[in-house]
């Protein structure tokens, strides 16, 4: 021990910038205590005899020597945890102020008229320093709990907690999406067998985008070799950008893989007892489309393919209504047009409950009823200046500008002006741009090569306008 109190009078001198060195201190790893930063507790004589020498060093070393002159099987108390050492103990506002004024040679009675502006009984400041010390007691405690690698339980609530903690650990080890649907590259979640409602997938046979079954030349599901169509309703960026952890994108050869170590999110890895061509993952809307073949309707993808699945314009219904016309009007000589309007534009209003008006383009019918901020009230007046006309609101507006500027007309600032590029010359960016992100990088399917052939008809997303970039200024 006294070797390990010289040696950490050593190691503070040879420090640029040493801590504040108590001469007592215990140098670490000696194996003497629990804890760095330990001190012996020197008697109060030799403490006043000690602080005459000149320098630290000197003081550690007479520390050193009271140590060795102790007879043979003496016991030296140890002060563990000390304030300032390496390892000080948890401090509470009530045990730091008193160690502030500690040192000050403040007395307790001062100490307590300090705390809550002097509310405190001798009772209750009694009841702090109780508290104080024991928050010292039970940290030494817990050093020596950790020392032996025992844990602060008792015995029949260890098996409890310790059952609880492995849920919670299992629960943790999987992640959140744990497949990618095969049709539509919707994330999914939970299990297959989940009837809960936590679970968003299915498992189903392959199929192309078509909704066709693909097979092998014996027969069998074509799981592994068959490129899934969830990777042509997005361009291959995407996929690295969304799911870095997953998949990654090669700039130079628009190719997109499979990390290494990683299996295929959209293959069911485990078989589906009674359903052995189950070997896909989809998603419910994708699994009641294409797999249960439900009559229900569904919501169509946002691609260019899908636009005949919309819900046709009014210009389209015109136009539909315009041939109809005109192949009555060939077969029929009898039925009249009127001349003052475009034929077919009336059916196609009834179809939109709309009205024609006489150019041709829809209006809101004549008995549909207005908007409330339209309607005056029943005494004719209106409830605030927001309704009344513009006229109304405007004029004196500007006028009242007019005044306190001293000028008569409200002139309105010009923006700065900024060279923005034509839309030609945007049009040519993004062609640019789609050409790039669109490149087939050649051969088959495969793990390191997902999408060969990119479908920009299928893509639903935009990568050559990167509408995400923009923000306002």
């Amino acid at each position: 021990m006294a070797c390990a109190i010289e040696r950490a009078g050593t190691a503070q001198k040879n420090i640029k910038q040493p801590r504040h060195v108590f001469w007592d201190e215990i140098a670490p790893g000696s194996g003497l205590v629990d804890g760095d930063g330990d001190r012996v507790v020197v008697e109060e004589k030799d403490w006043c005899e000690l602080q005459r020498l000149p320098t630290a060093e000197d003081k550690c070393r007479a520390v050193a020597d009271l140590i060795r002159r102790q007879p043979v099987g003496a016991h030296v108390p140890i002060w563990q945890h000390a304030i300032e050492s390496k390892v000080p103990p948890p401090l509470t506002e009530e045990t730091a102020l008193i160690l502030q004024h500690s040192k000050r040679g403040v007395c307790a009675e001062d100490i307590a008229m300090k705390w809550h502006k002097g509310t405190l009984t001798q009772e209750q400041y009694l009841d702090k320093l109780l508290v104080v010390l024991w928050d010292a007691l039970f940290f030494a405690q817990c050093r020596r709990w950790t020392k032996r690698t025992v844990a602060n339980l008792k015995s029949d609530e260890v098996p409890q907690i310790g059952r609880h903690f492995l849920m919670g650990v299992d629960v943790g080890s999987e992640p959140i999406f744990n497949g990618l649907c095969s049709m539509c590259a919707t994330l999914l979640h939970g299990n297959h067998r989940d009837q809960t409602g936590n679970s968003n997938w299915k498992p189903g046979p392959p199929m192309d985008r078509h909704g066709e079954p693909l097979r092998t030349a014996g027969g069998g599901p074509n799981t592994h070799d068959a490129q899934p169509p969830c990777f042509l309703r997005f361009s291959p960026k995407l996929f690295a950008d969304e799911a870095p952890e997953m998949f990654e994108w090669e700039e130079a050869t628009n190719k997109l893989k499979l990390k290494a170590g990683r299996d295929e999110p959209w293959i069911m890895h485990v078989a589906v007892p009674g359903e052995p061509n189950a070997t896909w993952k989809y998603c419910s809307p994708c699994y009641g489309r294409w797999v249960k073949k439900s009559n229900k309707a569904f919501i169509t993808y946002r691609d260019k393919a899908s636009q005949h699945n919309l819900r046709p314009s009014w210009h389209e219904l015109v136009r539909k209504q315009k041939r109809k016309a005109d192949e009555m009007e060939s077969s029929s000589q009898s039925q009249s047009q009127d001349q003052t309007t475009e034929p077919g534009a009336n059916a196609a209003a009834q179809l939109f409950g709309l009205d024609e008006n006489e150019g041709g383009d829809p209006v809101l019918a004549a008995d549909s009823p207005a908007f409330d901020c339209e309607k005056p009230d029943t005494d004719g007046e209106y409830d605030n200046a927001l309704d009344l006309p513009l006229e109304d609101t405007v004029t004196p507006l500007l006028d009242g500008l007019g005044e306190a500027g001293g000028e008569d007309e409200f002139v309105v600032p010009e923006p700065p002006a900024q060279k923005r590029p034509t839309v030609e010359e945007y049009q040519a960016i993004w062609d640019s741009k789609l050409a790039f992100y669109s490149r087939p990088s050649g051969g088959y399917f495969a793990f390191d090569n997902l999408c060969p052939r990119p479908s920009v008809v299928l893509w639903q997303d935009a990568p050559h306008v990167r509408i995400n970039k923009y923000s306002s200024t």
